[in-house]
């Protein structure tokens, strides 16, 4: 029993650092190039550039945020959807994810 308890904690902290591992590698630098390929605009930020699509309409305008480790293509059909009805909407990345930039600071409140 302990060994198989064992097993299972070491296999978990080797997946949860591969995890780690595999979102650090393989990231595109990211520039106004990469967003413009891909239909991003992006504005300048007290730590760098934050990409967002922005939907103009009639009313209140809903922003989208995502969550911890999605970026904001969570909310395609979302933005899509009230865009189409003519909610003014908008959604961005948070640093480091999606096509924002990743600046070498400290993720807190203050920087968000």
């Amino acid at each position: 029993m302990r060994r198989a308890f064992f097993w299972i904690i070491a296999v978990s902290l080797l997946g949860l650092w591969g995890h780690h591992v595999w979102l650090r590698m393989g990231k595109p630098v990211m520039s106004d190039e990469v967003r413009t390929r891909f239909g991003k605009r992006s504005i300048q930020l007290s730590a760098g550039k934050t990409a967002f699509d922005y939907a103009e309409g009639e009313g209140e305008t809903v922003v989208l945020v995502h969550g911890f480790s999605i970026p904001s293509v969570v909310w395609d059909n979302t933005y899509k959807t009230l865009a189409r009805q003519g909610v003014p909407v908008l959604r961005y990345d948070l640093y480091g994810r999606g096509f924002s930039d990743r600046p070498n600071v400290r993720y807190d409140a203050d920087l968000f």
